[in-house]
């Protein structure tokens, strides 16, 4: 829900996820006359229990390694922001050599937050081989939107304007224009995409210097091969600020959703993330929310429920501990599917514990546990030797 948020909108604002993700310590990159490239590495070891399943519900496991290199740009602080990212990488197969494929990744951003008028342009395009369901506090990125451990290609071009009309000291009103062109191919499925045009409103009043009230309205115009919808939502909620690394977000509203095959729809919708700096060593989040999608490979309009939360803990100097879980759950619009597009909600359980090296090299071994639709759940352990300059 609230694709004014998920523009970038509040990301102008003082709000947490303005201020999260610049710890300056660790690696810093290379700067030259206004830029900094900051290059990376990582070395994969993994076993994984559910490399195939064949016909008859069979899981067949296997060992790997990966290697891949990238690098990520971004000017220093300037009137318009820019940056982008490159990643290349292989996977090796000890005994499915078949299964052997290369991974990438390509993104670009630019923008301007340096007067009322904030706009904002990114594309990515990536090639993946498993699930990517992270979600990254600092930032507020989520998971994928279509949730896949197969191969598939991405390409997700997005732009966004809002201007910030400021009533009074503690009213504002921003209104905007959110755009998305989604594709994604698969390689057992058949392809999505779809574009979306949203307009809409929010209104910020500021209650005091550590909590703001919001309301926000906005219109989607959803269009894809198979149909067009239209969804339409009326939100409430609060945004409450302790500190950069301590913050709720939560909104409450109303949806309605009408597309030509699937049919009509509305109900209840909400977004929360929330970040806690529990103690200097123990910190924790919670996110999660319903929101109307686009089908995809011929399927119904879908009614998204993700919910995710975690737990960092530093015991030790240079030592690093991590557990990050997500319930997600794709509804049918039409009602008349079965109890889930997937068979029920799935389940993505990760752990990891990381030991810095040095301040440009990690060592770290991570587990990960997937309850989905397939007829076996997935195991995955993977030690990963990692470098940032």
């Amino acid at each position: 829900m609230n694709r004014l948020y998920r523009a970038g909108v509040l990301l102008f604002l003082v709000f947490p996820w303005a201020v999260f993700g610049q710890d300056d310590s660790g690696p810093q990159g290379i700067r030259l006359k206004g830029i900094e490239l900051l290059p990376v590495a990582d070395a994969v070891v993994a076993y994984d229990d559910r490399v195939q399943v064949d016909s008859a519900g069979n899981a067949s496991s296997d060992y790997y390694s990966e290697l891949s290199a990238g690098v990520t740009l971004r000017n220093l602080p300037a009137r318009y922001t820019l940056s982008a990212t490159a990643s290349y990488g292989y996977r090796f197969y000890s005994e499915n050599r078949s299964l052997n494929d290369d991974f990438y990744n390509l993104g670009a951003d630019v923008g301007s937050e340096a007067s009322l008028l904030r706009w904002n342009l990114s594309t990515d395009l990536a090639k993946t081989l498993s699930y990517n369901a992270s979600y990254d506090p600092d930032t507020g990125t989520g998971p994928d939107p279509i949730l896949t451990d197969g191969e598939s290609r991405r390409s997700i071009t997005e732009g966004s304007i809002a201007y910030f009309l400021s009533i009074s000291d503690k009213i504002a009103i921003i209104p905007g224009y959110f755009a998305q062109h989604y594709y994604q191919e698969f390689v057992a499925a058949e392809s999505a995409e779809w574009q979306t045009h949203s307009v809409g409103a929010e209104m910020n009043f500021v209650y005091s210097p550590k909590t703001t009230f919001l309301v926000d309205g906005y219109y989607e115009l959803q269009v894809n091969g198979d149909e067009d919808g239209n969804t339409a939502s009326f939100n409430v909620g609060i945004v409450r600020v302790i500190t950069d690394k301590t913050s709720l977000r939560a909104l409450i509203g109303y949806g309605y959703a009408d597309y030509e095959l699937s049919g009509s729809s509305q109900g209840v919708l909400s977004d929360i993330r929330g970040q806690w700096q529990v103690t200097d060593k123990v910190s924790a989040y919670v996110f999660g929310g319903n929101d109307y999608q686009p089908g995809y490979a011929g399927g119904p309009a879908r009614m998204t429920y993700r919910a995710g939360y975690g737990a960092g803990w530093e015991p030790l100097v240079k030592w690093s501990l991590g557990l990050q879980v997500l319930h997600s759950y794709d509804d049918a619009v039409d009602g008349k599917s079965a109890d889930s597009l997937y068979g029920g909600v799935r389940h993505f359980f990760s752990a990891q514990c990381r030991y810095d090296i040095t301040t440009r090299f990690g060592l770290s071994l991570s587990g990960d546990y997937v309850n989905d639709e397939q007829p076996v759940n997935q195991t995955v352990i993977a030690i990963r030797l990692d470098y940032a300059l």
